[in-house]
């Protein structure tokens, strides 16, 4: 075994292994790697590719490691003229291997995978693809990075985030929530924890703010519908000429005049549904970036 003179290589239990396996050993000279085929044949491939993928990614630097394990899985699915056009895999385990897995997804890139969300927040959580999950579940499971919890998952439900794919957004999410910084330091998946659970975006408490105003005009009109009804003083609108048709009273005109005087078994429901009409008309008159009266 030809290796350099790493002091983490010469420790006593390799060279008694060595020993016990009949294997010779041998080393190159200090400061001369060029003596030893694995750095250049290997090693030094592997480095090159890693700053590939790094620069052309924008993966963080602290997954050097899982880009070297994909470089590694791509070329043994690779043929090579030093093995007679035959693959890695096809050299050692006699079959050859499928490649389908590595087409789907590049490194790094942005993904949503099905989580276990409860309803009804969003079922598809943001992540980043770092490889096939080569000992776990089918051919087609993989190893992504989750921003949120900074934990490696292996999914097989998954799709691509990239819009130059063609990617169906997902607005549950702001894009901000699955930028990451250079600074990670990722953690094995642990299945008995549980996620945090995702911020609202801003196009939800929009949409969520509209609902309330849609809730506003049902409930002046059921609630003007409910005092026309039981007045008999109100006069039908066919009674007005049409010289007159100004003179129609409006919804909010009902209620303005008729609540305060309004009398029956149902006034509590009348006063419940009054204060609601008091709370959402206080999200018309609202500034857009004003959001303190809605639950977070």
């Amino acid at each position: 075994m030809h290796r350099d003179l790493a002091p983490e290589q010469k420790v006593e239990e390799i060279t008694k292994l060595n020993r016990d396996m009949m294997v010779k050993d041998t080393f190159s000279e200090a400061g001369s790697p060029n003596q030893n085929p694995s750095e250049a044949l290997g090693v030094k491939p592997l480095k090159l590719g890693t700053e590939m993928i790094i620069n052309r990614t924008g993966a963080p630097p602290s997954f050097w490691p899982w880009i070297v394990r994909y470089i590694a899985g791509v070329n043994n699915h690779c043929a090579s003229p030093m093995l007679n056009w035959k693959t890695p895999i096809s050299q050692h385990h006699g079959y050859t291997p499928d490649i389908s897995a590595y087409l789907q997804f590049q490194f790094w890139e942005r993904i949503w995978y099905r989580s276990d969300e409860k309803y009804p927040d969003s079922k598809e959580k943001p992540g980043h693809w770092l490889g096939v999950a080569d000992h776990v579940g089918d051919l087609l499971t993989y190893y992504i990075y989750d921003p949120d919890t900074k934990r490696i998952l292996a999914r097989s439900v998954i799709r691509t985030a990239d819009p130059k794919r063609d990617a169906i957004p997902n607005l549950h999410y702001e894009p901000s929530e699955i930028d990451d910084d250079d600074n990670i330091i990722p953690e094995v998946e642990d299945e008995t924890s549980n996620a945090t659970q995702p911020r609202r975006s801003p196009c939800i408490q929009e949409q969520y703010k509209q609902n309330l105003v849609n809730m506003l005009k049902y409930s002046k009109l059921a609630l003007a519908t409910c005092l026309l009804i039981s007045s008999i003083e109100i006069p039908c609108i066919s009674s007005y000429q049409s010289s007159n048709i100004s003179a129609i009273p409006t919804v909010d005109n009902v209620i303005e005049e008729k609540l305060p005087t309004f009398k029956t078994p149902q006034s509590q429901s009348i006063n419940h549904i009054k204060m609601q009409l008091q709370y959402v008309n206080a999200i018309e008159d609202a500034k857009d970036d004003d959001w303190s009266f809605i639950p977070q």
